[in-house]
């Protein structure tokens, strides 16, 4: 899983009406073993669906298409189901060895946090007008209530602990560790960019227009390599309305770019100009500028950076108790789950 997760507020599982959908025979078959604790099937069912409906909606894909999304797509060469069950596997682990953690500390979940758990459990309950509708829903998912709620307080306890961490001194992060992680994290690039999307109808161009951007953007290139000036060419071709506002260029860090742009902007050195790049506005030349952060920027770039670098050093260390923890897996029953999903 993302661990980052183990930081947000407590968001109850998607028991969606009309999406949810599968197994009506509820059982404890155990699906692992993490550090000699058991992880039912039934409670396993609540990380795999909610990991299913993240993918469902990261890949913009509902009704009549999901089926056809479990059976045929593939992720770095895996099935996105399979893709789903690994991720819910491993948020599943995670949260039960932080849990484990928890005990050893003696950390616990107080009454307002028992009492803001009923409260969530009521409020999911009430969405479905009965208790009668959400306990079918459960059992269409292969879960129970008492799965749910174990969930439901796993989760909370997650959150808590990573909270302490948060307090404990040995996770801050000092203003000189935060500066330098800042000056790492940014680049500074400029880039012409031939759009390969129609304008008038936003549709990707085909044919005949998307070579003759493609042999645009190559001969564009090649005139770079042979000495002619970027920014005169930048200035003369690029089709980015953000020129205007950012004529020397773009100051980011990461994750504020899409990802072909940002990998390839920070691989470039000072004063190097990128082969062609392809993202899903077009094609771009990119290069890199010099970076010159202001002390004010620094300023204000560093509560968010201290923040970060905080989450980082608590995610390395459930990462490090995660590896140093006993894990078996039930690889029959896994393979056997099916997508909790209406086809």
């Amino acid at each position: 899983m993302n661990i980052r997760k183990l930081f947000m507020v407590f968001i109850t599982v998607c028991l969606i009406a009309g999406i949810i959908a599968g197994c009506t025979v509820v059982d404890n078959t155990y699906v692992a073993t993490v550090n000699g604790e058991k992880l039912t099937k039934a409670e396993f069912m609540l990380y795999y669906v909610r990991m299913q409906s993240n993918m469902l909606a990261e890949a913009g894909v509902e009704g009549e298409d999901i089926k056809t999304f479990w059976e045929t797509t593939e992720i770095e060469g895996k099935k996105a189901l399979d893709v789903a069950k690994d991720k819910a596997l491993q948020e599943a682990v995670e949260i039960m060895v932080v849990g484990q953690k928890a005990k050893e500390k003696g950390i616990t979940l107080g009454e307002e946090q028992l009492a803001e758990i009923e409260s969530q459990i009521n409020a999911e309950i009430s969405q479905y007008g009965s208790k009668a509708d959400f306990d079918k829903e459960l059992e269409y998912m292969n879960t129970t209530e008492e799965a749910f709620r174990n969930w439901t307080k796993s989760v909370y306890l997650a959150n808590t602990v990573a909270g302490a961490m948060f307090e404990d001194e040995s996770m801050a992060v000092t203003d000189e560790e935060a500066k330098e992680s800042i000056k790492q994290g940014y680049v500074k690039a400029k880039h012409i960019l031939l759009m390969t999307v129609d304008e008038a109808t936003q549709q990707p161009l085909t044919g005949d227009k998307l070579t003759a951007v493609r042999e645009q953007i190559a001969d564009i290139q090649t005139r770079i390599k042979n000495g002619e000036d970027f920014d005169t060419l930048m200035n003369q071709y690029t089709q980015d309305p953000g020129i205007e506002t950012n004529p020397d260029g773009y100051e980011f860090g990461k994750g504020e770019m899409v990802p072909e742009f940002e990998t390839a902007a920070f691989a470039l050195e000072v004063g190097e100009v990128s082969d062609i790049v392809t993202t899903d506005y077009g094609y771009h030349i990119i290069k890199r500028e010099p970076l010159v952060l202001t002390d004010a920027k620094i300023e204000e770039l560093l509560p968010t950076e201290k923040n970060n670098l905080m989450i980082n050093k608590i995610m390395a260390e459930i990462e490090k108790w995660v590896a140093e923890s006993d894990v078996e897996l039930e690889e029959k029953v896994i393979a056997k789950l099916e997508p909790s999903v209406v086809e």
